[in-house]
């Protein structure tokens, strides 16, 4: 062994080739931290050093490659001032440097997953061999940054300035597949054969057969550019230019001006916008994103169990959400039992199912459709989605008791209904919880399971693995009315209904909420969602919050329902909907909507946008402080996964808690006393006052 470190081993694989290996002794994964990158430099300095070295070959000793930069140091770098961030990257690069400009040829054997400085590392060598199921990307506009040792540049080279536009400001993770395409990595193999078929393809770099050195000095040139291809990169900027996410303009100024440079001057233009972004708000608050992410899916994957007991479901109801849930379990290998009292339309959503994962997710899984309860041996667990009614609920349940197994796990998909009550009517209430999936299934990543008083810690499991199987992100929720998630959107929605009372323009509070950042505003939100699924949920969560919730006059919402104004799906809501030539549907607002909405205004007032944005995002603040309260959440990050991926708050901020440490509680406060007189919803909490007491934040 002629290095081993921590992190790094280096050995002789025979007569003049070595084997770089990153093997981190102290996690279950490589990744880029401090004690690594200097174990690298020195690991490299041994190779230089080494007589009648031919050929290096770099690997990993663990299931994945190097999964990227550790983002717990990461932050910490990211408090330092701007010529001391550039400066260390400039000393990391130098490393990754001193690897390209070896004066031997390098292969690196990419297993499982490769992103970040992880995959920067890879574009590094000479040549780059995949196992079949290697997934690799420059994730970090995702974080708000862009990549900082090296990353555009050496990709730019090359791939061609498209294909690093494309990757770096996608943040995607790629396939094997799709690398090798778009030429990111030069062959694939399969995991078993990897690193035998990496050693062979780097004796033949060593016997000249191809030509490695050409190879590694395009990497250190300029960058060719077509004029077709810089309009279209220009052109590209301005669609995906956004004041919140500065990262994807920046990311493509970065490769623009450094395309007529040498590969150190263009490392510091990547430096230079590297670290003015790392200092942006927008990066900080997408790396409180990712660490709350990782959190709740450790909290989730405590929770998983042997999943061969999952591997078939009975989905009750054939509606749209009945439907996508089918759609998601059969795509991920499930094998889907379909039941509907409407036979046509179990056969048209079974067609439909089976052509979607044909088209998307293609297996040997084919819908199975049922009249009545299939036979106990078949399916252990069950999700039922049908209206949103107690009574007819529970009877299905019922007889889903009588004829199933005693082992069958019954969920059910609801927003707004107590789990509890509905188990009081069930004879093994244990085996009952709730999964309250978000529309559309396929496209929408969160649920919640919902823990009723009865549940058990084995249903809650199996619910979860359920989850995790679909590919979802999972916050368990203790049972309340409207859950988690409702329950923030209702406190929006509340607030968005006193200020229309108030005279303020719904279509303002619209541009001003999607200038703070949300992808739409409320009442776009609620068109989309629909008005009437609104209010029967609305009359559900203000019974039980009727401090916060109820009113003694009409609202907006019951003007609009009873006038059939329903939303996107009658082409008739808050806005009229019409398809143009081209097929897509554009919004405008009638006259109509303007009279009906004079009949609920009761005062008018004067109002600044910012104002505006403190009366819509207090009281869901509020709400999110109760929730903790009343241990109906366990955590923060649970409350801010929750807001992003099943409301779509603006991720940038941090999540909702993230945007109210950013905020600072003494100053939430302060507004919320000069709001008193709005009611309930601008009264703080008492883990407000602890907070402020105590001088903590949520994180």
């Amino acid at each position: 062994m002629e290095y081993n470190g921590k992190t790094i081993q280096l050995k002789c694989l025979e007569a003049g080739l070595y084997n770089l290996q990153f093997n981190n002794d102290h996690s279950k994964v490589n990744v880029f931290d401090e004690v690594t990158l200097g174990e690298l430099a020195e690991a490299l300095t041994v190779i230089k050093s080494l007589k009648g070295i031919k050929g290096l070959l770099i690997s990993s000793l663990k299931d994945v490659f190097i999964v990227g930069a550790d983002i717990f140091e990461f932050m910490m770098h990211f408090n330092k001032g701007h010529d001391e961030l550039k400066n260390w990257l400039r000393e990391k690069n130098r490393v990754f440097n001193d690897l390209e400009d070896l004066n031997i040829p390098t292969v690196t054997a990419i297993n499982g997953q490769s992103f970040g400085g992880g995959f920067e590392i890879t574009l590094a060598s000479s040549y780059r061999i995949a196992g079949k199921f290697a997934q690799v990307g420059l994730l970090e506009t995702s974080l708000g940054i862009i990549p900082g040792w090296g990353g555009t540049v050496r990709l730019s080279r090359l791939c061609g300035l498209k294909t690093a536009i494309n990757w770096i400001t996608s943040g995607k993770k790629f396939s094997a597949i799709e690398a090798q395409r778009a030429g990111a990595i030069d062959f694939i193999t399969n995991q078993e054969t990897l690193m035998i078929e990496a050693v062979d393809l780097l004796k033949r770099l060593v016997n000249g057969e191809l030509d490695w050195k050409k190879r590694q000095k395009v990497k250190t040139l300029f960058l060719e550019v077509s004029p077709s291809d810089l309009i279209w990169a220009n052109d590209y900027k301005k669609t995906i230019q956004n004041i919140h996410y500065p990262a994807f303009a920046l990311a493509i100024d970065t490769l623009l001006d450094g395309k007529d440079l040498n590969r150190a001057k263009a490392q510091d233009i990547e430096g230079e916008n590297f670290s003015l972004l790392a200092h942006s708000q927008t990066a900080k608050g997408l790396t409180r994103v990712f660490l709350s992410d990782q959190q709740v899916k450790k909290m989730s994957n405590k929770m998983l169990v042997e999943r061969h007991h999952l591997d078939k479901v009975l989905i009750i109801g054939a509606g749209t959400m009945g439907t996508g849930i089918a759609c998601n379990a059969q795509a991920k290998n499930i094998q889907v039992y379909l039941m509907d009292e409407n036979e046509k339309v179990l056969h048209e959503k079974k067609k439909f199912i089976d052509e979607y994962c044909l088209k998307n997710a293609p297996n040997d899984l084919r819908c199975m459709v049922k009249k009545s309860l299939p036979q106990p041996r078949e399916v252990t667990f069950v999700v039922e989605n049908i209206i949103e009614n107690e009574d007819k609920k529970t009877t299905v349940f019922s007889q889903i008791e009588e004829q199933l197994s005693e082992e069958t796990i019954i969920a059910s998909n609801t927003s707004a209904l107590s789990i509890t009550q509905m188990s009081l009517k069930l004879k093994r209430p244990e085996n009952f919880c709730g999964m309250h999936f978000f529309n559309p299934v396929i496209k929408m990543p969160l649920v919640e399971v919902i823990k009723g008083k009865y549940t058990s810690e084995k249903t809650l499991h199996h619910a979860v693995t359920f989850a995790n199987g679909l590919g979802k992100k999972i916050i368990v929720v203790n049972d309340c009315p409207g859950f988690l998630v409702n329950r923030l959107l209702f406190a929006y929605f509340h607030s968005f209904m006193h200020l229309l009372t108030e005279s303020v323009e719904f279509e303002r509070i619209d541009k001003v909420m999607q200038a703070f950042g949300w992808p739409q505003g409320p009442a776009g939100l609620m068109d989309a969602v629909g008005v009437d699924i609104v209010c029967r949920a609305l009359s559900t969560v203000k019974t039980a919050y009727p401090e916060r919730l109820k009113h003694d006059f009409i609202t907006a919402y019951e003007l609009l329902l009873s006038t059939q104004r329903l939303g996107y799906k009658n082409l008739k809501g808050f806005y009229t909907y019409k398809t143009n030539e081209q097929g897509k549907k554009e919004r405008s607002i009638d006259g109509e909507i303007k009279t009906l909405l004079k009949q609920q205004i009761r005062n008018q007032i004067e109002i600044t946008d910012e104002e505006i944005v403190h009366r819509m995002m207090l009281p869901m603040i509020i709400e999110a402080s109760l929730c903790l309260e009343e241990k109906i959440i366990s955590t923060p990050a649970e409350v801010d996964i929750g807001v992003i991926y099943g409301l779509g708050f603006p991720a940038f901020h941090g999540g909702l808690l993230g945007y109210a440490d950013n905020l600072g509680v003494s100053k939430i406060i302060g507004w919320l006393n000069k709001y008193q007189n709005l009611g309930k919803y601008f009264t703080p909490t008492k883990q407000l006052f602890k907070m402020q007491e105590s001088q903590q934040s949520f994180y």
